[in-house]
């Protein structure tokens, strides 16, 4: 008798946990608005629902797919899928126990423009833009402590050959923000080097010309500013 119980049971989570179930985007007994101030009605899948997999489809078109996902123990769980319509982006998020870990998104053409891990205490993530011709435009490198009481930045811009044209680091410690950018040419040469203190210039900025030459020191330690200079830069040169 024990151990028809125990298989009854077995087959009914069993059945619980593959069950399929397909959800109209907006259905309150699914789903609740988020933003409710928002003209644009936006809703998300509830917290505590039963355990299954999830498709949430759209409310003009049943055969189109918004979000795919399982719930494990009433808890979001794996990887999710969401799709959006209107930027033809996709979005891979993991969940374990109900709690996010990561997140990939991919735009219409399936490149990745954004990598970000969460653990319980801190931010790690990367987002991309790309040019015309695939190669990159911008990327973001940055953690953050869920604290807000510390971040770290790299912004670095390109050109439209793929050499570097900026590069920028910024560090952010409660009221305090650093920063130190480097700036380059067309041609890969580097052009500027500044520090910044809280909107402040600070340390040592050098300026070279395309040829690779220094040609201008500016020293913000000494008061006053101490300036060398040693050739002529053309600041407008790419």
């Amino acid at each position: 008798m024990k151990l028809i119980i125990t298989n009854l049971v077995l087959i009914f989570s069993i059945n619980s946990f593959c069950q399929e179930l397909k959800v109209e985007y907006g259905d309150r007994k699914y789903m609740t608005r988020v933003k409710k101030n928002s003209e644009i009605k936006l809703f998300t899948l509830k917290k505590r629902l039963a355990d299954g997999t999830y498709y949430v489809y759209s409310k003009k078109d049943s055969n189109t797919i918004l979000e795919i996902g399982t719930y494990e123990n009433r808890k979001k769980n794996g990887i999710w899928t969401v799709y959006n319509q209107s930027t033809k982006s996709k979005d891979s998020l993991t969940y374990l126990n109900g709690q996010l870990t990561s997140r990939k998104r991919t735009d219409s053409l399936n490149r990745l423009t954004e990598n970000t891990i969460y653990t319980n205490d801190s931010i790690l993530g990367t987002y991309y833009q790309y040019a015309k011709n695939n190669s990159y435009r911008y990327k973001i490198e940055y953690k953050s402590l869920k604290n807000n009481k510390y971040s770290f930045t790299i912004l670095s811009r390109y050109s439209d050959n793929g050499n570097l044209n900026l590069i920028k680091r910024e560090r952010k410690i409660r009221n305090e923000t650093f920063s130190h950018t480097l700036t380059y040419y067309h041609n890969g040469n580097l052009k500027s080097e500044f520090f910044i203190h809280n909107e402040k210039r600070i340390g040592v900025w050098k300026w070279w010309n395309q040829n690779g030459e220094l040609c201008q020191i500016d020293d913000y330690s000494k008061k006053p500013k101490q300036r060398t200079t040693t050739c002529i830069i053309n600041y407008f040169g790419k």
